[in-house]
């Protein structure tokens, strides 16, 4: 095994994985067009369903400014639309159109089958030990960049 260097082996490691998911994503033009963080919104859509900007905001920790540009891009995308929230009148649901969903199916399919090439050979422990691991070095990081700003 190699000196420990863990920043190193992450970027490696997001490096093979852009590689590996970028002739699935080659042949979903729609994909290519957007950030990551669009897709990431666009995932959070769809999985929810139906969705307030605000909650979106807080479940991927970005504010509200922000996520309003990221769904103002989808919209105008033609990917998710806005109808009345019947709980609050003061929000909007966000929901993903036909083209939206389509795409929110692929991108799934594609999470799919980078998680199967990236755990091959991986047992369940070994992937829960790695999962486990990365959200703590996630805390930490976040911790740092509140520390510093």
């Amino acid at each position: 095994m190699s000196e420990l260097n863990p920043v190193e082996m992450i970027f490696k490691l997001v490096m093979a994985l852009k590689k590996s998911a970028k002739p699935k994503v080659e042949d979903t033009k729609k994909v290519e067009c957007l950030s990551p963080m669009h897709v990431q919104v666009l995932k959070l859509i769809g999985a929810k369903n139906e969705i307030t900007a605000n909650q979106i905001s807080v479940d991927l920790m970005r504010d509200k400014a922000q996520v309003t540009r990221l769904l103002n891009t989808l919209t105008d995308e033609g990917l998710v639309t806005k109808k009345p929230n019947p709980n609050d009148k003061r929000s909007q649901l966000i929901i993903c159109t036909d083209t939206g969903w389509a795409l929110y199916q692929r991108v799934t399919e594609i999470d799919r089958y980078i998680l199967e090439q990236l755990s091959e050979g991986l047992t369940q422990e070994e992937l829960w030990e790695f999962q486990r691991l990365a959200e703590k070095m996630l805390v930490n990081l976040e911790f740092l960049s509140e520390k510093s700003g």
